[in-house]
């Protein structure tokens, strides 16, 4: 009987090569968009649940007016101390640069006198292991970090300086306000404050790719669907031979299952090889390495289409099965039954596929927008070389003599913050208007930054070089201006409140 349905499928398949091709292609192409999207939202909801205690674990948020992540150092072990719930708790920092720059340190390994930069460096206490479970690979996680100078560093980059793991002892040299307690699950998806150690997720993304692999299934299903009911009059008479042989209405829905979970393997096949082409493409999307374990790969991947086969076989095999044999016969075979739904399944697919391509014109236009938008500054062939330390930042001069020795270069600046990355924002007033006060975001720049970034000025002028004057003055942007309410800003006295001692000066 299997070797049967399976010869019937077959010549019913080569017969109808034209719909079998569109229904294969097509459901290929969902699962295969079903399955990354799947794999980016596994990634995204999975974010720092490997971690044995995950759901235990907080991080302290600094609530204020700027809402952060840093808080005093010395928190960590108070908690531990005056919380007995508070088990343990580790205190751990990226290291800074000038500005708002990671601080780049040039590591060496002296025995192979190999040198790297790097800038992705934290500074952790003792306690780091006693509150995360990241696999050590070597070392004892009680004591490893017990060395005020010692370094952790993980499998690739111990690779990259000694070419083996095996690197225990060996050396590199390198030269008002409120808390929030912050679980850690929650923190990569749905947590955006000021110094967060990388750039979060967005839970909304999840929804929305959540819903678009849903739609694309479904799309992927009707399709087959509406497919399979287009070729409905042209296999009557098939059917209705079949009962008048005595052919049982199961037999049917069996045969019908068996050619719908057949053209799903073949779809699956075919999504399979679109999965490995698409994994480069998927990294450069989302930035996220496409893993593959092979038996898990299987598993989702056929549960997947049996899923698919299931949805899209059951409905047409109840409707074909459900002819009778005298009408189809006698050439008369007029269904109403169902035809309400075959109508809605076509709307549908319809409506959403226009949705989808709305969508996605919309999301192009604004990425295209994002593109070419005028950002006010001149982004285009600059380079930005940060300071590997701040001995360096005094030696600006030095550096600008010999830059401009290289053939091509137009201009040198120096800046603490680099336009468009994080800038650090402090409460700034006009002196006469003390009740107009504003968060505003900061940099400290030289003479030549507006000329070299291209930066147009509306009114006054921009610093002066050896003039001592101006090392207080302020040049604001025409949003700080009408923020600040000032009608004529020139001159006017600003005073901002930092960290440090505050600075008040003209605007200029």
């Amino acid at each position: 009987m299997l070797h049967h349905y399976l010869t019937t499928a077959l010549r019913n398949f080569v017969r109808n090569k034209f719909y079998t091709a569109i229904t294969v292609v097509g459901l290929a192409f969902g699962i295969t968009a079903v399955f990354l999207i799947v794999q980016y939202l596994k990634s995204e909801l999975g974010y720092d649940r490997f971690h044995e205690n995950a759901e235990n674990i907080y991080r302290i948020a600094w609530i204020n007016t700027n809402p952060q992540t840093r808080t005093p150092h010395p928190m960590a072990q108070a908690m531990v101390q005056d919380f007995p719930e508070v088990e343990s708790a580790v205190s751990l920092s990226p290291l800074w640069g000038p500005g708002l720059t990671r601080q780049v340190f040039s590591v060496r390994n002296p025995e192979k006198d190999v040198r790297y930069d790097e800038s992705n460096v934290l500074a952790v206490d003792s306690t780091f292991f006693q509150v995360f479970s990241f696999p050590l690979i070597k070392g004892d996680p009680k004591t490893v970090l017990k060395n005020p100078r010692g370094v952790l560093i993980s499998e690739s980059t111990a690779i990259k300086y000694f070419g083996t793991t095996d690197c225990i002892g060996r050396w590199l040299n390198d030269h008002k306000y409120g808390f929030q307690l912050q679980p850690i699950t929650s923190i990569h998806l749905q947590s955006h404050l000021r110094w967060e150690l990388e750039p979060n997720g967005n839970i909304a993304y999840v929804y929305l790719m959540s819903a678009a692999a849903l739609l694309i299934l479904i799309i992927g299903a009707v399709n087959f669907i509406n497919l399979n009911m287009a070729q409905a009059s042209e296999r009557a008479k098939e059917i209705g031979l079949r009962k008048s042989m005595g052919a049982f209405r199961q037999q049917l829905m069996s045969q019908f299952l068996g050619e719908s979970i057949m053209v799903t393997a073949i779809a699956i096949i075919l999504s399979v090889v679109l999965i490995e082409i698409s994994i480069p493409m998927f990294y450069a999307i989302t930035g996220k390495a496409l893993v593959i374990k092979p038996g898990l790969f299987a598993l989702v991947i056929l549960s997947l289409g049996l899923i698919v086969a299931l949805i899209t076989g059951i409905y047409p095999a109840l409707y074909l099965s459900a002819v009778k044999p005298a009408l189809v016969l006698k050439d008369k075979m007029i269904q109403t039954k169902g035809i309400g739904i075959r109508r809605a399944f076509i709307v549908f697919q319809f409506v959403t596929s226009m949705t989808l391509i709305s969508a996605s014109a919309i999301i192009s236009l604004q990425l295209d927008f994002l593109q070419h938008k005028d950002l006010g500054f001149n982004s285009e062939e600059v380079l930005v070389l940060p300071l590997k330390d701040r001995s360096m930042g005094r030696r600006t001069e030095e550096l600008r003599t010999e830059l401009l020795k290289i053939k091509g270069v137009t201009g040198v600046s120096a800046t603490s913050n680099i336009p468009g990355k994080s800038f650090n924002q402090n409460p700034i007033y006009a002196v006469r208007n003390p009740q107009d006060r504003i968060d505003a975001s900061e940099a400290m720049i030289d003479p030549d930054f507006l000329k070299v970034m291209d930066i147009n000025i509306v009114d006054g002028r921009s610093f002066l070089k050896n003039n001592p004057a101006d090392s207080d003055g302020f040049i604001l942007n025409e949003t700080a201006v009408s923020q600040l309410g000032l009608k004529d800003p020139i001159g006017k006295e600003i005073l901002w409140e930092r960290d440090g001692p505050e600075v008040k000066g003209p605007v200029i």
